[in-house]
């Protein structure tokens, strides 16, 4: 064979390639592929401090120990807290020596004056050396310490939210209910609801006297005719105005006496095909007259055509009037999360881990649903005491996302 010196020599050079290693990506500082540890970031939570030193405690952890150093970038951004003023942000690169099992990246939380819902922070990790990646996400919640603190006709808002858009609103301004956005419901829910469920007294109507625009605000006022008639309004989005995740804010002020129910509340919009409480239920807001510094949220869901709901609800306690000023009230609605706000303090949460054996209703779109019901189960019927007309007056109503 003409070639076989050729042959051997190609044969050889490779012999000799194979044995030395070359092939494997490990030197001296380097692990063996097989060896290498995976990185991972926690969840943190931190709370403001008029101190300074309060601090969001990332812990970046390896699932094993190596004999190297482990080395990563980082990146501190803000999801829903804003930089430069709730926290410092940060960058750079960080090292696991060898033999340890974690480090800490230490974000600096900023003290302001103002009373906040929770606010969110992340920090990613990335381009990691002699480690692979497990979770390079991890959320850090900033808690607030701020007194709540009101103006002269109640508890003001913010117009806007860093990391939110607002994708719709009504501020009530015009003369008339915009029927892009509503419709009435009418009556006393009979044939198919009589009492609407809950053993009520009122019929529904549109007419003005139970339902009207007046100085920039939703009116919806409960009144009584005779000995027994008792009427108000009962106003939905469904089919027009639909919503999923977000943060919602509603301003409003209540109506007072024993008996009435006003409420701010959400449907599934698949409730026409899979019936209450399938459809899930998000009561944002609801009050019974006869405890003025009491509120309420609550949630609904359950199986088809079960008959009954599974529940969760919280009562909200406050030194202040529901009834004479205006409060505001809040959900800042997630995947798989719901947390209910009174004047931007938390009182109520959900997580699928509260809906034992039922499945979570809560990731679809839901509409809206404004108020005022008469008498019923949960509130009891009007009394001697009652005085009509009482009404609930709707500041705006803001969707963000």
């Amino acid at each position: 064979m003409k070639n076989t010196p050729l042959f051997l020599l190609i044969l050889s050079l490779l012999s000799v390639y194979a044995c030395t290693g070359e092939d494997s990506p490990s030197g001296p500082d380097e692990q063996p592929l097989q060896d290498v540890p995976q990185l991972s970031v926690n969840d943190v939570n931190g709370t403001e401090s008029t101190n300074d030193g309060a601090t969001l405690p990332f812990q970046v952890s390896l699932s094993s120990a190596s004999s190297v150093d482990i080395s990563f970038d980082y990146t501190v951004s803000g999801i829903t807290a804003e930089p430069s003023v709730d926290f410092d942000r940060t960058s750079g690169q960080a090292t696991i020596a060898a033999g340890a099992l974690s480090t800490t990246i230490e974000v600096s939380i900023i003290d302001d004056e103002a009373n906040e819902v929770e606010e969110k922070v992340e920090l990613i990790i990335s381009n990691p050396k002699n480690a692979t990646l497990q979770d390079e996400r991890g959320i850090g919640i900033i808690n607030d310490n701020d007194e709540v603190s009101y103006a002269a006709d109640g508890y003001q808002a913010q117009e806007t939210y860093f990391g939110y858009d607002l994708s719709w609103s009504d501020e009530f301004a015009g003369t008339t209910l915009d029927a892009a956005n509503y419709t009435f419901e009418m009556g006393d829910g009979c044939p198919n609801l009589c009492g609407w469920g809950n053993q009520e007294l009122q019929k529904y109507t549109d007419l003005e006297q139970n339902v009207r625009l007046e100085d920039g605000k939703l009116v919806i006022t409960a009144t009584k005719s005779g000995s027994s008639n008792f009427e108000s309004a009962r106003i939905i989005t469904k089919d027009k105005q639909e919503f999923r995740y977000g943060r919602i804010d509603i301003r409003a002020k209540l109506p007072k006496g024993q008996g009435l129910w006003p409420a701010l509340w959400m449907l599934g919009k698949n409730i026409d095909e899979v019936g209450w409480p399938a459809c899930g239920e998000i009561d944002i807001m609801e009050h019974v007259g006869h405890k003025e510094n009491v509120t309420s949220g609550a949630v609904h869901w359950g199986d088809r055509d079960q008959g009954f709901s599974n529940f969760k609800t919280q009562e909200y306690k406050q030194d202040r009037s529901f009834h004479d000023e205006f409060h505001l009230f809040t959900i800042v609605w997630e995947p798989n999360a719901i947390d209910w706000y009174v004047d931007d303090t938390k009182f109520l949460s959900l997580r699928p881990s509260d809906i034992t054996g039922k499945e979570w209703r809560f990731n679809q779109p839901f509409f809206f649903i404004y108020n005022v019901a008469i008498g019923g189960t949960l509130p009891g019927d009007p009394d001697e005491t009652t005085e009509f007309p009482q009404a609930m007056e709707i500041d705006f109503i803001r969707v963000f996302q």
